[in-house]
Formats: C-alpha cells, sequence, structure tokens
C-alpha cells in the first residue's frame, strides 16, 4: 500500500495524515493533502500498519524535524522525498523507520550524504538514491558502515570532488553504483575494491588519471567524457583476467593521445571486452584522438598529471 502527498505549498511542513480506512487493494494513493497538520511537522500515527510506500514527492519540504518520524510503520519498505528543498539532514530522524528497503532523496539540495552509520541505521536497506543534489564529498567513514545489504547506490549529477579511499568498503552487497556527472579528477586505487561491484559509471567527470588495480571483475565500466589521455599498460586484460567476466567498457570522447588509445584498443580486442569507444564497435579505426608520435609515452603523461593534482 502507498501513500502518496503532493503540492504542498511552501509554507507547510512534513505532515502525513491516516489514511482512509483500509481496503484489500496492494497500493493506494491518496493525490491531495488533506488540511489538517499537527503544526510541529511530524508524520502523525497511521491507522493502516499495511502501508509500505511513504510518498512525500514534492511537496516543499525544507526540513526534517527530530520528530518527523515519530511514528512506527512495521511493514514500510519505500520513503520517497524527492523534488523538496533539504538541505541538511541529521540521520537520526531516520530511527524510527530504519527498517526500510528504499529512500529517494533525489532532486533537493544536500550538501552532504547524512551519516547512517552514527546511529547503525539501514541494515535492510538495498537501494539509495541521492542523485540530482549539491554534494562535495564522500569522507566520513560511517557514511555507509552498517548497509551491508545495499545493493544500488546512485549518487549522479552532484558536485562530488572527493571520495574517501575505503568510504564503500562496509557495502559487501553493492552491485552498482553511479557517479556520472560530477567533479571527481581521479579515483584512489581502493575505492571501488568491493568484491560483489559490477557496474561502476564514472562518465561526465574530469578524470585525468586511473592507477593501476583500480577495477576488477565489473561487467560494465563507463569512462566517457573524462580527461583521459592514456590507461596504465594492459588496463583491458588486467580487469577481464580470469575468473572475471567479460567487460562492456564505453570510453568515447576522452583527449586519447593516439598511441596509448590504440595500444588499449588492441587490448581490448584480445581481451574480448566488448569496449565501445565513440558508439562503434571498434574496428582497427581510431576515431578521435591527439597525435603525439607512434609509442604511448605513459610514463610522461602520468608524471604530468600527477603534478597538476
Amino acid at each position: 500500500m502507498m501513500i502518496s502527498f503532493t503540492g504542498l505549498s511552501a509554507s507547510l511542513a512534513l505532515t502525513l495524515l491516516a489514511l482512509f480506512p483500509a481496503t484489500s487493494s496492494d497500493r493506494a494513493t491518496w493525490p491531495q493533502c488533506k488540511r489538517g497538520w499537527d503544526g510541529r511537522g511530524r508524520v502523525l500515527e497511521l491507522e493502516d500498519d499495511d502501508v509500505t510506500l511513504l510518498n512525500l514527492k514534492n511537496c516543499n519540504i525544507t526540513t526534517l524535524p527530530s520528530d518527523a518520524f515519530n511514528t512506527t510503520v512495521p511493514k514500510l519498505e519505500e520513503i520517497h522525498l524527492d523534488e523538496n528543498n533539504l538541505q541538511d539532514i541529521d540521520a537520526s530522524v531516520f530511527i524510527p523507520v530504519s527498517h526500510v528497503t528504499l529512500i529517494s532523496l533525489s532532486y533537493n539540495k544536500l550538501r552532504s550524504i547524512p551519516i547512517f552509520g552514527a546511529y547503525s541505521l539501514f541494515p535492510n536497506l538495498e537501494e539509495l538514491y541521492l542523485d540530482n543534489n549539491r554534494i562535495l564529498s564522500i569522507n566520513d567513514d560511517r557514511t555507509f558502515s552498517l548497509c551491508e545489504n545495499l545493493e544500488r547506490l546512485y549518487l549522479t549529477h552532484n558536485q562530488i570532488e572527493y571520495i574517501a579511499p575505503d568510504i564503500f568498503k562496509p557495502l559487501i552487497n553493492l552491485e552498482s553504483i553511479d557517479l556520472s556527472y560530477n567533479k571527481l579528477t581521479s579515483v584512489s586505487d581502493s575505492v571501488f575494491h568491493v568484491k560483489s561491484l559490477k557496474v561502476i559509471r564514472l562518465d561526465n567527470n574530469l578524470i585525468s588519471y586511473i592507477p593501476p588495480n583500480a577495477f576488477s571483475d565489473l561487467s560494465q565500466l563507463f569512462l566517457d567524457n573524462n580527461r583521459l589521455s592514456f590507461l596504465y599498460a594492459n588496463f583491458s586484460s588486467v580487469i577481464t583476467r580470469p575468473p572475471a567476466r567479460a567487460i562492456a567498457m564505453s570510453l568515447y570522447n576522452n583527449p586519447w593521445q593516439c598511441a596509448c588509445l590504440l595500444e588499449l584498443m588492441e587490448d581490448v580486442k584480445g581481451a574480448k571486452s566488448g569496449a565501445r569507444y565513440a558508439y562503434w564497435e571498434y574496428n582497427g579505426v581510431l576515431k578521435s584522438c591527439e597525435f603525439r608520435g607512434m609509442v604511448c609515452h605513459r610514463h610522461t603523461l602520468e608524471e604530468n598529471v600527477k603534478k597538476l593534482s
């Protein structure tokens, strides 16, 4: 069963009213918000214990007071707070609803990720949406410390410049992470060392350098629209080394040095990784690169990148 509140005026705080008497349907919505609030922005007690989804999208919510979820909904699985005006959230506000499997905070104005681990939150969480916010960095080791069941993490369209090396280490079941459209210039050699991780999106960043052994055993890797002029030797062969599966890579629109790109594409062919460059399957013809000689001057390029970082 789903509860939906949409279109609140900007002056109204977050409030949840009881549903109409329970029906036999699996999902029920309440498209209009009834004008009766508790005056303190709290989620009121629900009369229906079968509620599974709480929809508070586009309600002009600017803050979540400490008792916002001062209620017990034993079957609640999803909380949607998308398209509001939230800037900062104290993670403790979610303590009464820590059993949910999905949290969506997309399209807000968050400047940082709530420190969920500080309150032992979300042991059952499987999906977390933090895309389209204003997050600058992910650097507190407690952030995801107890979210062991998280499988999908969405951080696209933020302003992330830095990620602490071991920040994702507790996420032992993480399968995909989307960090596209951020401001990353490099990645550490350990940040994506999560055995379960299969899909990484790093396209549309500012990445100019990727260290050796940054990735392993992936099924999809997106590096389009960055500032890469080279990758380390045998890049594709290393990340597809048995028992790793074949990988589909997307690499187009980077300022490749021609010799380095040619070397990479030959490696891709040898590894049978299914990589794409500029939307075409590689057929031995370079689509776009900068000619700087017939040898990939990887060490020189790497030193130049490190000096600039």
